[in-house]
């Protein structure tokens, strides 16, 4: 194990994995290289924060890993304002889990198992009514994240090259293979390996509608070879469509591919990207408007955690990430002095003598001194304002 320096405090982690299911922070635990609270709470959490969080180091990151008591974006919302509370230094999140992926995105098949990698999401239950209909509300990563932060874009850059998309493809491979015999190691046998289903079977079993909804197209329209298992797995960038609610509309499943590029649908991510600079990391398990099948759900989630630890593989610190604030960004503590507008006689005074900070947050600091208006008798003892202690 590549044992590094242990985090001091909560000021020392700037990045954040969230899950919105069980079954994802499971697949999760499996790639994490050091647990750091393997033992109690080591870093506890601000006052009214009621999650629960482990922390860890995925390859030179020192990541906080959140699971929400409940789903759905507010609930998300909630949970990630009290994660900045108690870890005010996180500056970016990767929500990493399973979602509901398009059968097609550009012609080309998307199976199940597949990582859908995202930069913006569509709020499809939230928007403006425009005189051509309603418009869905878009956000995007960049949008979010301010100078100070350029060096977490080293992260995207697998959204941007066909050449690094591949790299993150091939080391997100071995990174599965790891899970998957850690798995094996923890008794839980084949639980993250590929499901043995054909692809025609799987697609069948998609595309065999729900009697309370309707579906995209009426057939397939693309054919696959009954022998032909799934033995790989492919990436897509895209939007993903964020809400507390399926999508039960056909017209409005077909607007949001059509016209917002959506390639896959998840309900938690809007309540994140609210709070925080988000990049999502899904793996798919089903397709939305058609019968739910849990039979992917544990590979799709294995997928989706591999890709993330990949990512993380490819973040350079640099001091500022390390200490998770720009000194631009830094605030000023202050403590005033004194002011009196008579005379003063005064014996055995400690006014003012300390300033005590508890804060794990950076600050400048700066005392000021006191003012005295008339004459000041001081006969032994006298202490004011002489020193500050930081602890």
């Amino acid at each position: 194990m590549d044992n590094r320096q242990r985090p001091s405090s909560r000021a020392d982690f700037n990045i954040a994995i969230i899950c919105s299911l069980p079954l994802e922070f499971d697949a999760l635990s499996l790639i994490i290289d050091e647990q750091w609270d393997q033992i109690g709470d080591r870093y506890g959490r601000a006052p009214g924060d009621v999650n629960n969080y482990t922390t860890a180091r995925i390859g030179k990151c020192n990541v906080v890993i959140m699971l929400p008591s409940r789903i759905g974006k507010a609930n998300s919302a909630n949970a990630t304002a009290s994660l900045r509370s108690s870890y005010p230094n996180v500056k970016l999140a990767l929500l990493v889990g399973i979602c509901g992926g398009v059968p097609s995105v550009g012609g080309e098949q998307m199976r199940f198992g597949d990582v859908v990698l995202s930069r913006t999401v569509v709020e499809y239950g939230f928007g403006r009514q425009s005189p051509r209909g309603f418009i869905t509300q878009k956000d995007t990563v960049e949008d979010r994240l301010s100078p100070a932060n350029r060096d977490i874009l080293n992260l995207l850059a697998p959204f941007k090259s066909s050449s690094e998309l591949n790299r993150l493809k091939t080391r997100t491979a071995t990174v599965l293979g790891q899970l998957q015999n850690a798995a094996a190691e923890r008794g839980q046998g084949a639980k993250y390996n590929k499901p043995d289903v054909k692809v025609a079977d799987a697609l069948d079993s998609a595309y065999r509608p729900n009697a309370s909804r309707t579906r995209v197209d009426k057939k397939p329209k693309y054919q696959q070879d009954n022998a032909l298992q799934v033995s790989t797995f492919a990436m897509y960038v895209g939007p993903i469509a964020s809400a507390d609610m399926v999508v039960e509309s056909e017209e409005h499943l077909s607007r949001l591919i059509q016209e917002e590029g959506v390639i896959a649908f998840e309900i938690p991510g809007a309540g994140v990207w609210k709070d925080l600079p988000t990049i999502t990391v899904k793996g798919v398990c089903d397709y939305p408007n058609f019968e739910k099948s849990n039979g992917w759900q544990e590979f799709a989630a294995a997928t989706a955690a591999s890709t993330s630890k990949a990512i993380l593989e490819g973040y350079v610190q640099t001091e500022n990430s390390r200490t998770g604030i720009a000194l631009s960004e830094i605030p000023t503590a202050t403590q005033r002095g004194s002011t009196y507008g008579s005379n003063i006689k005064a014996k055995n005074v400690d006014q003012g003598e300390k300033l005590m900070v508890s804060s794990t947050q950076h600050r400048h600091y700066v005392q000021e001194k006191s003012q005295f208006g008339g004459d000041v008798q001081g006969d032994e003892d006298v202490a004011q304002g002489n020193r500050m202690t930081f602890s």
